[in-house]
């Protein structure tokens, strides 16, 4: 059995060049040569996406939300297709775009208190058969780990997007 290990990076270790010149980058840079290292010691296979995001930024692709640190779309899709192709699955080419919102402020807006930035619009990437699919959330509390009571959150929703999380903060 294959076993792949991907560790999706951090919004500073791809966008390099749009932080400031006295952000230490060649840190990120020296704990993933250290991670690469210990990897080619091991008997997975370790898929890099450094490279490929890096390459996406400097071409003008917008990888990452200004206002949260979660890829965007059409980073995820760029992730799947590459991540696809290193695995031997052939990806799927059916999927249509659509934008979903246009006022969206996630984490790193609260959080940085930077309340001129403008929002990012959220787009996603569906397919005819996705009402098929049943995507199950399942969250669990603090106090439910510790007591073992029944106040899980639990939300179950048809396809693989919930719409009723467009109406929530972050």
């Amino acid at each position: 059995l294959d076993v792949y290990m991907i560790i999706p990076p951090r919004t500073q270790d791809i966008l390099h060049s749009k932080l400031p010149d006295n952000f230490p980058k060649e840190l990120s840079d020296e704990l993933y040569s250290q991670l690469n290292e210990y990897m080619a010691h091991l008997d997975l296979k370790y898929i890099d996406l450094r490279g490929l995001l890096k390459k996406a930024d400097s071409e003008g692709e917008e990888i990452y939300y200004k206002t949260d640190h979660h890829w965007r779309s059409d980073g995820a899709e760029l992730v799947y297709r590459a991540i696809a192709g290193s695995i031997g699955f052939e990806a799927f080419n059916d999927f249509e775009k659509k934008t979903v919102t246009e006022s969206f402020y996630g984490t790193t807006w609260s959080a940085a208190g930077a309340k001129w930035i403008s929002p990012d619009k959220i787009d996603i990437y569906t397919r005819e058969d996705d009402s098929d699919y049943v995507t199950e959330h399942i969250k669990y509390n603090d106090i439910t780990r510790l007591t073992g009571t029944s106040e899980d959150i639990s939300k179950t929703f048809e396809g693989f997007y919930s719409d009723e999380a467009l109406a929530q903060k972050d």
